[in-house]
């Protein structure tokens, strides 16, 4: 039923006769529609309006790090995707993009386990992929070193390396986004600690956290992109996934000094020492958890 067609809101009983109820909100559209219809709605909403949330919210990640933030806070959430919502989109697009980008060939690289090569040796192969090979004083070994040590001798009988670089590849997929949703509250406790003097909700700092990541996430589909129409053009799978990373950071670190001052108001200089420290604390934390999801996600296989 189109908007404005209904004297009476069907949920309180109003008079509605605009797109919304005036006294409880509801859409006066009907949702009993073909689904095509109801499809089609979505997509043009959410997806190709230059005027949807998605595409804004995108836009203003890249264009205004730290503006929806700060608008977010202020009280201006109409125009925006929530930042939960977007966070969690733009986590499972980098995962998903993992599939086109980051799939290794076995004919490309040589794979060892605990140091032992499996498969052909490669004498020319520009990478060697070391599964469950752990530094003694490691989180991981530390932790698990009895249970790491059987697990590498099941994965050493396992005498095809793509299989093996197929299994690892999917065991780091389904535990890095848990690594990722962890380091969220995480971040905003240091946050909240490096800005304590500002006597900040824990909140402001947690939807800080939930943009600037997707900023991140959202550089590095980017560059993925990029890499991948590289590849697609030049018919190759040679091992550029690194420059997916590289490409990228010359745009999230100032973009997080410039979310920093925006929102936290700061001079530059104070604002650059405590990105760094930030950015010290993200290379921790996640050689730490990467470590330990890594040896979780081989645990499974």
């Amino acid at each position: 039923m189109e908007a404005g067609s209904e004297s009476t809101c069907k949920n309180c009983g109003a008079a509605a006769s605009q797109s919304f109820c005036p006294r409880c909100g509801q859409s006066t559209r009907s949702p009993r529609r073909p689904v095509g219809e109801i499809t089609a709605e979505f997509v043009d909403a959410y997806f190709f309006s230059l005027d949807s949330k998605l595409t804004r919210s995108l836009v203003s990640l890249v264009a205004a790090p730290g503006k929806l933030t700060k608008q977010f806070l202020g009280g201006q959430r109409k125009s925006q995707l929530p930042p939960l919502r977007m966070h969690l989109f733009l986590l499972i697009a980098v995962f998903f993009s993992l599939n086109l980008v980051g799939k290794f060939d076995a004919s490309q690289v040589e794979v060892r386990v605990a140091g032992e090569l499996i498969g052909a040796e490669k004498g020319s192969a520009r990478r060697v992929i070391h599964l469950f090979q752990f530094d003694p004083g490691s989180l991981p070994m530390r932790l698990f070193s009895d249970a790491i040590g059987q697990q590498a001798k099941k994965l050493q009988s396992i005498q095809d390396p793509q299989v093996l670089l197929d299994l690892s590849t999917a065991a780091m997929e389904a535990a890095m986004p848990n690594v990722v949703m962890f380091s969220v509250p995480l971040t905003a406790w240091v946050l909240w600690l490096l800005y304590r003097r500002q006597r900040r909700h824990y909140f402001d700092h947690l939807i800080f956290v939930l943009h600037a990541q997707s900023t991140m996430f959202l550089a590095l589909l980017i560059a993925g992109a990029g890499l991948w129409i590289y590849r697609a053009a030049t018919s190759t799978s040679s091992d550029l996934d690194g420059v997916v990373v590289n490409l990228s950071l010359p745009f999230l670190l100032p973009a997080l000094v410039v979310a920093m001052r925006r929102v936290y108001g700061q001079s530059l200089a104070v604002t650059l020492l405590k990105a760094a420290l930030l950015l010290g604390y993200y290379v921790v934390l996640f050689s730490l958890t990467g470590e330990l999801a890594a040896a979780l996600g081989l645990m499974a296989i």
